[in-house]
């Protein structure tokens, strides 16, 4: 006689209520991981990420170690709640959000908050710190099409100035000294110059003080400008081994610059 009845054609049979059992508990954990893991997705948020976007931070409202600690609740003052692309945030004008890049977000020199570009919340200009901006000294700037973090530098007046030709000088021959003006600052001025000049021994008695300085025209940030300081030409009875130095001064930069360079005679 078999202690094994035959499984019953309707209902659930033994076998096929444990199995039923065991796919129900498969099923709901793993709809309970997939719950988990979307929380998870919003979870990340720090307090500083979250009131950075104007929103309020609660953590005492958390229930579990699935819930978002930044509420969807806009702080006194930071407008109404827009939402956005995985990245809700607070503002006072905005009805809609505009989607931009990391690359476009650094570039305007906003902090990325990894699910979007920070934006000040009130949308008006103001100056730093603002926490939305990368740098502390920024000026957060509302512009069209997109809002830009602005830092100003201290406009700056200076430059240099490099004695080009000629490479050598020599008895009997006629050399023209040329030198060129660079502003290395941020704003333009003017190239008021004078030069002075001399021989060195065993010769010597050859020199010149400067004179009154001679204006060249007006130099821009970033450009250059050669300029001839003097033509002479010396004698076929110079000696060789003579050293001839001309120094160029221009003194409305902050600070001045002065180029000098210095030709021993040759055959």
């Amino acid at each position: 006689m078999s202690y094994f009845k035959p499984l019953r054609n309707k209902g659930f049979g033994h076998v096929e209520l444990v199995v039923a059992i065991l796919f129900v508990v498969v099923f709901a954990g793993v709809g309970i991981r997939v719950l988990t893991a979307s929380h998870a997705a919003t979870a990340y948020l720090t307090q500083s990420g979250c009131q950075i976007r104007g929103r309020v931070w609660a953590p005492s409202n958390v229930s579990g170690a699935t819930t978002n600690p930044c509420s969807n609740t806009c702080k006194a003052g930071t407008g109404t709640l827009v939402v956005a692309p995985a990245y809700n945030y607070c503002s006072l004008t905005e009805t809609k959000a505009s989607v931009i890049s990391q690359a476009t977000c650094a570039s305007l020199g906003r902090v990325w908050l990894n699910d979007g570009c920070s934006r000040l919340y009130t949308q008006k200009t103001t100056a730093g710190p603002v926490a939305q901006c990368v740098s502390a000294t920024a000026t957060y700037t509302v512009l069209n099409p997109y809002d830009k973090c602005v830092v100003t530098t201290a406009a700056t007046t200076k430059g240099n100035c490099t004695i080009i030709s000629p490479a050598s000088i020599a008895p009997g021959k006629t050399a023209t000294i040329v030198a060129r003006f660079t502003n290395t600052g941020t704003t333009t001025f003017g190239i008021n110059w004078n030069y002075s000049a001399g021989m060195s021994s065993p010769s010597g008695g050859m020199g010149g003080g400067p004179g009154d300085p001679l204006f060249a025209g007006n130099l821009a940030p970033g450009a250059y400008k050669d300029i001839t300081v003097a033509s002479s030409t010396w004698g076929p009875t110079t000696p060789t081994g003579e050293t001839y130095t001309v120094s160029v001064n221009v003194a409305n930069a902050s600070p001045s610059f002065t180029c000098t360079k210095s030709w021993q005679f040759v055959d």
